[in-house]
């Protein structure tokens, strides 16, 4: 995972924020990250 999506994690996590992306096999490895996918 490069250093921005590293950053978005954080955030997300930290803000207790749900992370829009279509990348859910990257993202889905990390524990407690709430994503949703909102592409039609």
């Amino acid at each position: 995972m490069e250093a921005l999506a590293q950053s978005a994690v954080s955030i997300a996590l930290s803000r207790k924020l749900v992370l829009l992306t279509r990348n859910h096999r990257d993202f889905s490895k990390v524990p407690a990250l709430l994503i949703d996918d909102w592409t039609v």
